[in-house]
């Protein structure tokens, strides 16, 4: 039995995944909606976080230089390619890192591109900061998203585009973008003097092919690529606000943090540096034996849409922990597609609308849960169609 198998009561513990999913329900709705696991974190995290809350000291604290070179070196380890410690800067997490960046540089009425459907945090940065947001929207072939380069050259050209927020891997449609794909983008993007912003925070879980941290590709990557990572999905660690943000040089390094300097923001917390530093120096074999329960967990879904949830689709994702479910072919709106999933089968996912209009009939699925809970979802998902089918 894997330790991943334990049932756990997390209601006990201020859990935003359960609290929310038995508001909208009741108080037996399985959550299956936030990128949050229900698998127990590596124990050596729990360990330091113990050793260092035993040190009855919580005053204020610098960074730990680990807290830069562990997540160096297990950036190297996992894709292959060097990464400047140097080069790092802290944030609190990706949304909020992503914010203060543009923040920097962007001016009102600056045009910041995105892909949808897409991680809906990066449409409420945009309106935050007044910028106008341009979509590119992925077009869906033979069950698998593709960007539309003719639609990206075109909005580059006309619609004053200073910032583009790449998801990479793609949440939610699970996409790992391969060499050409990512040639192309960059070619495009640096001939309109056009920044990325590149989301990496799902690349430590790929399932299919091989993640291209994207300021590695070749040189004009490196001059136009900010990117950003965190430990929030790899090792579950989102309540300790701490993750990471890859500067294309000490000059935008200097900028960010003299803007937070003036902002007078945390850049980091105390535990989440202590759980960071042993994350990625001590969890390698945790992290191996999760991504093995995520592709059991993933054929088993697989498998049980096939045989039993049929119109239901899954698209194929190629990486993350959150499936994207084709609901299409029911024929339902999008309000009763949620409540399909919520008053009749008793769950709670999150509304492919959410991620843009481009998401309207699909629904995201968060399949990082003990398989035990995963199997009662899906049956629950099968009694309510059967019900609907004969009724």
């Amino acid at each position: 039995m894997s330790r991943f198998d334990q049932l756990d009561d997390r209601t006990p513990y201020f859990s935003v995944k359960y609290e929310v999913a038995q508001a909208q329900g009741n108080e037996d709705t399985l959550p299956f909606w936030v990128a949050d696991m229900d698998l127990p974190v590596a124990e050596p995290i729990v360990e330091a976080l113990r050793r260092r809350a035993a040190h009855p000291y919580y005053g204020y604290t610098s960074v730990d230089p680990r807290f830069y070179t562990t997540f160096a070196e297990w950036h190297t380890r996992r894709h292959g390619t060097p990464m400047n410690p140097d080069l790092l800067a802290p944030a609190q997490n990706v949304v909020h890192a992503l914010l203060h960046v543009l923040a920097c540089d962007c001016q009102e009425g600056d045009g910041v591109l995105v892909q949808p459907p897409v991680y809906f945090p990066f449409y409420s940065i945009i309106e935050k900061l007044k910028l106008k947001r341009v979509d590119n929207p992925l077009v869906l072939k033979d069950g698998r998203y593709e960007m539309d380069f003719d639609d990206l050259e075109e909005k580059l050209k006309s619609e004053n585009v200073k910032y583009m927020i790449l998801c990479s891997p793609h949440n939610p449609v699970g996409r790992v973008w391969n060499e050409e794909e990512l040639t192309k983008l960059v070619d495009l993007c640096y001939e309109h003097q056009v920044h990325i912003l590149s989301d990496e925070i799902h690349s430590d879980l790929i399932l299919k092919g091989k993640h291209i941290p994207l300021h590695t590709l070749n040189d004009k990557a490196a001059q136009i690529t900010t990117s950003f990572y965190s430990s929030g999905k790899t090792f579950n660690l989102a309540a300790l606000h701490a993750a990471y943000i890859y500067m294309r040089n000490e000059e935008q390094k200097k900028l960010y943090l003299d803007l937070e300097n003036k902002w007078d923001i945390p850049l980091t917390q105390l535990f989440g540096v202590v759980a960071n530093i042993s994350a990625f120096s001590e969890c390698e074999g945790w992290y191996q034996e999760m991504m093995s329960y995520l592709q059991s967990n993933l054929a088993f879904l697989r498998d049980f849409i096939e045989k039993r949830l049929s119109p239901i689709r899954l698209i194929e994702p190629e990486s993350t922990f959150l499936m994207w479910i084709d609901c299409r072919e029911l024929g339902l709106t999008q309000a009763e597609l949620r409540r399909f999933f919520l008053k009749e089968a008793n769950i709670f996912l999150n509304c492919g609308e959410m991620f843009g209009k481009e998401g309207v009939g699909f629904m995201r699925w968060n399949i990082a849960t003990p398989r035990a809970r995963l199997e009662e979802g899906l049956e629950r998902v099968a009694r309510a169609l059967k019900k609907r089918m004969e009724g």
